[in-house]
This record gives C-alpha cells, structure tokens and sequence, in this order.
C-alpha cells in the first residue's frame, strides 16, 4: 500500500516543496517546487518578517495546497528555520500559515537540522569513520560530527552568507573592508570550536549548501580538466584572490552566475576556506542534500522495524557525550538509565507509555545529576537548567522540557503551581512527566549507593502489588531505605503498592 508524503521546507530565501510515494522501502520523487521569498532578508536586516513577505509565503503555501491535491496527498510536514526561527514575529508568521492554509509549521532547532542532515551523510558516505559534516545555509551553517552510530557532536554557527551580508550592510562599512569583516567574523566562530571537534579522531570533511555547488559550478568551467565532484582548498585560495574585490554586478557580469548566488559567493568562499583550514583538509566532498529531502528520508525511515532500537542508541551516545564534556559521573549515569528503562519496559501495561516516552527517560536518566557540575546542593535544579540549555538534536522545544522537568523532580519533591518551567507544559505533558519521575526516582533509589551493587532485577506481582526483585552485592537494609523513601510518587500516581525484595549476592 502506497502513501502520499508531503514535506515543505520554508527556508530563508525560498520556500520548497517535495511529494513522493512511498512504498514499502521505496520512495518515489513525484513533484519537487521551490518558490523564492525574501524572509532571510527580512528577519537578518529589520529583526522580523515584513506584511507582504507573509502575504507572499501565505500565497505560495495556497498554490502547494492545489498541487497536494491533484496528488491527494494529505500526509503533510512543514519545517521552518532561522529566519523564521529568528523573527520577532514568528508566532504571528505561524499562527497566520495555520488560519489561512491549514499547515502547521514547525520550527526546526539548529541541531534537528544537523540530526537530519548527519542521518543522510551516513546513509550516502557508508563508512565506519568518524567525520565531519558541513552544511553552509543563508542564515546560519551547521558543523556535525557522526559515524555509523549517528550524530556524535554539533555546532550551530551564525555565519550563514545572507545573514552575514546583512550584518555587513547595517554597520554601513565601505565595500573595502568586505573581504577583512567576512574573514573576522568567521574565524570568531570558529575559532572557539577548535578544543571540542580535537576530541574526535575526524577522518574526512564533507560539505552540502546551494553556494557551495555553485562555487563548483564556477571551479569547473575556470579551471577546466575533469569536472570536479569536491572543493580543493588551493583552488578556492585562488579563486577567493582573484574575486574577493569584486562588486555584486562584476560578479554576476564576470563568473556569469544568477544575481542571487553572486550576492552570497564571497561570503561562501570566505566561510569554506577557513573551514577547511581548520580541520586541516584540503578537499571538502559535496553531496546534495536538501533539507526537505533530508526531511522525507527520514519520515520513511521512522516507519522501518530497526529505526526504534537505532534512535535510542544514538540517543544515548549523543547525551552521554554531553555529560562527558561536563565531567560527569558517566558510570552512576548509565547504571541508572540501565534501570531506569528494566523498570519502564516491566511496566508498559500500567503507565501506557510508548517508544517516545522511552527515549525521554533515557535522556532524563543519563542527565538526571548533571547538576553535581554546579553544585552538589540544589543540583536537581541545576539539572533542569543543563538540560534546557542544550540544543537537542532528537527533540523539539516541548520534548526538551518534558526531559529537564524529569531531572528535575527525579529526587523528593513534587511539582507546584509556582514552578513555571512544569506549568508552562500542555497537561499531558505535564502527566508524562509525573509518570517517567517516578520510574526514575525507583531506579535511583536502587544505586542509591553510587557502587552499581544491584545485579539483577525482576519483577513480580501479587494480591497487595508489585514486587520488585533485586540481586545486589550491599546490605539490604540500605537499598530498602532508600526505596521506600522514594515510592511514593508511584504508587500514589497510579494507585498500585510497591514491595522490594532484596536477594543478597555472596562474593
């Protein structure tokens, strides 16, 4: 059986359209559109959208209306990104897409882009390296480090060549100091990263973005030869030399390249060649990876058997690289996340919680003490800051408070009125986060100790309740304190009494 899959993607100077069938394992192209619209400009030089830009983006998402129904397609997912992302007016941009066109419109964080843009190099390059990927937008670029387990590390830089352009503009310098602003404000970027992508043995740099096909584009026909298929740095060195002091119109007149791409070149050249600088390459592999085909890939994949068990797993890489450049307790982490989810899988029948909910558990377990890195008192709350101030890949805004609000109440207190980070949740957010804190205190009240003394653990059932079976190495009258002090809030949420029985292990 067929499905008809429809993704938008509202860009900063272009809104794109792809429909494709899906069938089986297969995806079938059957229209692709884009329509340019001036939003980056917008947003980067006034701070939001002008009326008639969101008149015009209104107008375009009617006429891709008509077109998914000739296709009768009604499986529809519309992404935006920094300039909508940035606007002032972004709410009202949404809220006037949703009444006048019926799409909902989700706002796409910097590294769910680098999340989907890292699975779609993964899938391409089918290495067991580790890698950088690199992908230069108008608003901002995105630096990602992955390997076959997924996305390992990223960066979200505020050099996207539009935005940068417009920086350029507002500070009303001459066009003398174009090429000396542009190499300043990409190194200022850059340079800060340098420590965290040194962590990673990076073994090759490839590159995705529409000006750096075209800076190809010109390579090709300048240097002849074999058509390349990767930016070399010594060629763009010399390319950037002998146009850096070009205007836009010798530009657009001398490389014979659209009025749009001659506006954003420099910029582009500027941004690669101090990349490539900075990992030491000197080649830069381009692929051609649109984020809304990106976006489709990745909606089809969700729909495989494997794609649970592999989301987890990166996951649980991508967090626990994050307590790692904390200095945390990874051992006591992953131990409680080990329980943490024995005990939600045991359970699956009572909380009635699913594949998502799981993932959200994981996330909050393995972060749940991240605080200890601001201070041992309080760090439940320092907690709940950590978490909200990371830029998860795998979860939008409303997932990344569901998370800190868990490592927020994993110990002994309960969620008030007066807490506005929980009460600014929908209600069934705020009852997932109810249930995934009471299976989290329940496993850390097991490693209480910190020493990952229980072994094994089961669970058992009677007339009065559950019973929770563990095989530990400590005294069990510890472990029963502790547990006992920490039930309460499952048991009182859904109505069913715990029992621990502790088996003592002989060393």
């Amino acid at each position: 059986m067929s499905d008809i899959i429809t993704v938008i993607d509202i860009g900063s100077s272009a809104i794109r359209m792809c429909i494709a069938e899906h069938i089986g394992k297969k995806i079938n192209l059957l229209e692709n559109l884009s329509h340019p619209v001036p939003l980056g400009k917008d947003t980067f030089r006034n701070g939001r959208l002008a009326r008639e830009t969101i008149n015009s983006c209104i107008e375009i998402l009617l006429d891709y209306r008509k077109v998914m129904q000739m296709f009768r397609s009604r499986n529809i997912t519309a992404c935006a990104t920094t300039a909508i992302r940035e606007a002032a007016n972004r709410d009202i941009f949404i809220d006037n897409v949703r009444s006048q066109t019926g799409i909902e419109v989700e706002v796409y964080s910097p590294a769910q882009t680098a999340f989907l843009l890292s699975e779609q190099l993964k899938k391409k390059i089918k290495t067991n390296q580790c890698s950088a990927g690199f992908s230069l937008g108008a608003g901002r670029s995105e630096l990602m480090v992955f390997s076959k387990d997924g996305l390992l590390y990223n960066a979200s830089l505020d050099i996207g060549f539009m935005k940068m352009n417009q920086a350029f503009r507002r500070n009303r310098y001459t066009e003398e100091y174009y090429p000396a602003f542009l190499e300043t404000t990409v190194d200022n970027e850059l340079r800060p990263l340098l420590p965290e992508f040194a962590k990673f043995a990076i073994q090759s740099l490839y590159g995705t973005g529409q000006e750096l096909d075209e800076i190809l584009f010109v390579l090709n026909r300048r240097f002849g030869g074999e058509p390349r298929k990767s930016l070399v740095l010594k060629e763009l060195v010399k390319l950037y030399g002998e146009i850096k002091g070009f205007s836009t119109e010798e530009l657009f007149h001398k490389l014979q390249i659209s009025y749009d791409k001659a506006e954003g070149i420099i910029a582009a050249l500027v941004t690669v060649i101090q990349l490539m600088r900075m990992f030491k390459a000197s080649e830069l592999k381009l692929f051609s990876l649109p984020l809304g085909e990106c976006l489709l890939s990745n909606l089809v994949t969700r729909k495989s058997e494997n794609y649970t068990a592999g989301l987890a797993k990166g996951i649980s890489r991508y967090v626990e690289n994050i307590g790692i450049a904390l200095s945390f307790d990874a051992v006591h982490a992953q131990h409680v996340a080990l329980l943490s989810l024995q005990i939600f899988d045991a359970t699956r029948q009572i909380h009635l919680m699913g594949h998502n909910e799981r993932n959200y558990l994981l996330a909050a377990a393995t972060l749940h003490d991240i605080g200890n890195v601001i201070a041992t008192r309080a760090r439940h709350k320092h907690s709940q800051y950590i978490v909200n101030a990371q830029d998860f890949p795998f979860f939008n805004d409303e997932e990344k408070g569901i998370i800190a609000n868990v490592a927020r109440y994993h110990r002994n207190s309960l969620p008030k009125k007066t807490h506005p980070e929980f009460m600014a949740l929908s209600h069934p957010a705020r009852m997932t986060v109810m249930k995934l804190a009471s299976l989290l205190r329940i496993a850390d009240s097991l490693e209480n100790s910190q020493r990952q003394n229980i072994r094994k653990i089961r669970f058992d059932c009677d007339e009065s309740g559950i019973i929770i079976i563990v095989d530990c190495l400590e005294e069990p009258f510890s472990i029963e304190n502790s547990f006992n002090s920490r039930k309460d809030l499952f048991e009182d949420f859904f109505g069913i009494k715990l029992k621990l029985a502790v088996e003592r292990t002989r060393t």
